[in-house]
């Protein structure tokens, strides 16, 4: 892999997991809600909505940083063969 193509792949997915970031915290966020509703039978205070963000944030990041970069070997390995 020349210094290129490794600069291409090292942009585009950092490029990526940001731009998925927030959507995916959105998601999972909304998710994890409406499972809290449900177990407390009511619903949730802002307190408890902030408590959920606050982990709801690094399952995130994960989730966008590795989708990224598998996307991108995917992606990579298809179209420069030399991979």
């Amino acid at each position: 892999m020349n210094t290129g193509t490794l600069t291409w792949y090292i942009m585009t997915t950092g490029l990526m997991a940001v731009m998925l970031y927030f959507p995916v915290k959105k998601f999972i966020l909304a998710g994890r809600i409406v499972q809290t509703e449900k177990r407390l039978n009511r619903g949730v205070t802002g307190q408890e909505r902030k408590e959920i963000g606050k982990k709801a944030g690094p399952a995130a990041l994960l989730i966008s940083i590795f989708f990224s970069i598998f996307f991108n070997l995917f992606l990579m390995g298809r179209f420069f063969k030399k991979l």
